[in-house]
């Protein structure tokens, strides 16, 4: 039997923004392999943290960042696949 450990806020909220960043790239309906310098690209940026803000997590993330963490869900198998 495992025993469940409590979440720390840190945890909590880096699981948040996975999930905020997932739910928007599902929005912009691009591939992740199409979206390096494309304007579906900025546009998941700009959605992003305007849903960071709304949530009242205190991040901003910038293209770079927001690149190397769809390369890491979709790594894990956690970003949905879109079919084009």
């Amino acid at each position: 039997m495992r025993l469940k450990r409590k979440k720390t806020p840190e945890v909590r909220e880096l699981e948040r923004t996975t999930e905020i960043i997932s739910e928007c790239y599902k929005m912009v309906g691009e591939t992740v392999d199409n979206l390096p310098y494309s304007k579906e690209m900025d546009c998941l940026v700009l959605l992003v943290n305007i849903r960071l803000e709304q949530e009242k997590i205190d991040r901003v993330i910038e293209t770079r960042e927001l690149w190397f963490i769809l390369c890491a869900i979709r790594k894990s198998g956690k970003l949905p696949r879109l079919v084009r």
